[in-house]
């Protein structure tokens, strides 16, 4: 099964924003999403090439299969319930 991972930082309005939003729909769908804070995981960020804030991941522990970076459009939230729902 696919994981989806919001990418993130506690001084950044817009993931906090974001989160608040997109998390309660993606439970809603039944999706379960992992919030990863980049100053507690720096090098995994780094690994997984996070460069902007917030960055959404769907991942199937091979290959990404989704990134989106920002407030995900609608089109983005659905492709994520589809890949991980």
């Amino acid at each position: 099964m696919p994981t989806v991972t919001i990418w993130h930082a506690t001084w950044c309005a817009p993931c906090k924003g974001t989160i608040e939003r997109v998390v309660p729909r993606l439970r809603e769908e039944g999706v379960e999403p992992a919030l990863a804070d980049v100053d507690l995981r720096p090098c995994a960020a780094r690994d997984r090439h996070v460069d902007y804030l917030p960055t959404f991941t769907v991942d199937d522990g091979d290959e990404e299969l989704l990134r989106c970076r920002g407030h995900p459009t609608e089109e983005a939230i659905e492709r994520i319930v589809g890949l991980c729902g």
